[in-house]
């Protein structure tokens, strides 16, 4: 069987994930830098601290109940580490189609990763929305536009479909080497 070396789009596409990825690890590194420098500001300067709760009520959307601010900052966390799975997923499997690494089991559990990390998108939106709504909130600070839900899950179980053909075309290939 001949070898065929995948193209350049390939090669495109796994430089595109390759600097997703190192843009939403920054994105954590900035986001604790902050956390870090707002906390010491607000418990070793007495002045900053109308200043620093002021900014982070005016980021979250105008409320200032202790635990909305606190659940908007889970929301946060939430989405950016699911478009952290979703981003290592899509360069791993990028990165095993460079190899020639097609139908193999561990680029199912890549694909599983893309699953769960935009279902989790979905699900963490939603909530956001709702949450958002009860509250009173801007929704937008907890959790990012994704355009319309429905596309969104028809998008999601497209990418299911193709996850259930992708496991069977893995079985029958594992049957197929198990004959041979």
């Amino acid at each position: 069987m001949i070898k065929k070396e995948p193209g350049t789009f390939i090669n495109f596409l796994y430089i595109i994930s390759l600097l997703s990825l190192a843009s939403l690890v920054i994105a954590f590194g900035t986001l604790g830098i902050i956390f870090v420098i707002s906390g010491i500001a607000y418990l070793l300067i007495p002045a900053s601290r109308n200043g620093v709760v002021h900014e982070i009520i005016s980021g979250i959307g105008g409320s200032s109940n202790i635990w909305v601010i606190l659940l908007s900052f889970i929301f946060l966390l939430l989405m950016l580490g699911f478009i952290t799975l979703v981003s290592f997923s899509v360069f791993k499997l990028i990165s095993n189609v460079r190899q020639t690494i097609y139908f193999k089991p561990v680029n199912l559990k890549y694909m599983k990763g893309i699953l769960w990390g935009y279902g989790g998108m979905l699900l963490t939106s939603y909530c956001g929305d709702v949450l958002g709504s009860a509250f009173n909130i801007n929704s937008s600070s907890i959790s990012p536009d994704q355009g319309s839900e429905g596309t969104s899950l028809l998008i999601w179980f497209a990418f299911y479909v193709i996850y259930i053909m992708f496991k069977y075309g893995i079985q029958l290939q594992e049957d197929s080497d198990k004959i041979v």
